[in-house]
């Protein structure tokens, strides 16, 4: 499999039209066939997602409406382009594929070239739309997740975690002292600084599911689910550790020769779906408490059922 060609799934119970639609593509682009909704679902739900879809309406079994809503509805799924080629050629049909999220619509006998100029512009499309969501979730000067990112994060990995009854904890850390660095130091050190310890703190966190982003100002939250407090508390030793290999030169005005962090921490079984701030609060106060005890440090709020 060539890493650099898009994939298709063409869903489609023709063979004939399978064999069309495979040979005008398969040049460019990686081909996934299924011959019914049932099995397109099967190759959505345990294979990588392909970029786009070719779907027909008229199958046995899962109709192509009926898995365009499955698709629709599933967050990791949802947004990718849907493409009807179907031999329904009434307006009405036309209507209804688009009000359920096709982003166009071919009727057979189809032109297969026609057909692949509309996968590469929708896969353009895409690609664009993309892009400009990836910097719509990232911190300008940091380079990793911004608020409104931890903000949709924090939302899914708490339902998650309600959903599977899984420990999920967050860790709110805030650099020590940043103030009297950048007016020792100056603002372009500052932003370099804060630079650094995002990189340090985003390459702690090592599992894929592990979620770093900054909150504001100096203060990171890093989200880590099915983690416990003992897990929690691993990962805060290690930022801790990792920060202070830095070796950043801090101000003399502070006590402390090198930047240090203070972390807050709290681990929760969520058990109330309208509860979700309430992690934030408890992690918020330990990040205070670890603060009044001489920064440099992690503290923790006791697991309360939320």
């Amino acid at each position: 499999m060539d890493n650099e060609k898009d994939t298709i799934l063409i869903v489609e119970d023709s063979e004939i039209n399978i064999q069309i639609l495979s040979k005008s593509m398969e040049a460019d682009y990686y081909i996934k066939i299924a011959t019914s909704g049932e099995s397109a679902w099967a190759i959505l739900k345990s294979e990588k997602p392909p970029d786009i879809i070719l779907l027909d309406i008229i199958m046995p079994g899962i109709d192509g409406y009926s898995l365009l809503e499955k698709i629709r509805k599933t967050d990791e799924l949802r947004d990718i382009p849907v493409i009807f080629i179907t031999s329904k050629t009434e307006d009405a049909d036309q209507t209804h594929g688009f009000a359920l999220g096709a982003v166009d619509y071919v009727t057979k006998p189809f032109n297969p070239k026609v057909v692949l100029y509309r996968v590469k512009s929708h896969l353009e499309l895409k690609k664009r739309r993309d892009l400009l969501a990836r910097w719509s979730v990232i911190d300008e000067l940091t380079e990793i997740a911004n608020r409104r990112a931890f903000n949709d994060a924090i939302g899914k990995e708490w339902r998650r975690s309600l959903r599977e009854k899984t420990y999920l904890s967050l860790l709110m850390i805030d650099i020590d002292n940043f103030k009297k660095y950048n007016d020792y130091y100056g603002h372009p050190a500052g932003d370099a600084c804060l630079r650094n310890i995002a990189n340090a703190i985003n390459k702690t966190l090592c599992r894929p599911g592990d979620f770093c982003a900054r909150y504001g100002g100096e203060e990171f939250a890093c989200l880590l689910p099915s983690t416990d407090l003992n897990g929690a508390k691993h990962i805060a030793r290690k930022l801790l550790e990792n920060v202070s290999e830095l070796k950043i030169r801090h101000a003399p005005s502070t006590g402390r020769d090198f930047v240090s962090i203070s972390i807050g921490i709290h681990s929760v079984v969520p058990e109330n779906s309208s509860a979700m701030s309430a992690i934030i609060e408890n992690a918020d106060k330990a990040l205070y408490l670890a603060k009044s005890k001489g920064k440099n440090r992690f503290e923790f709020i006791a697991s309360l059922k939320l």
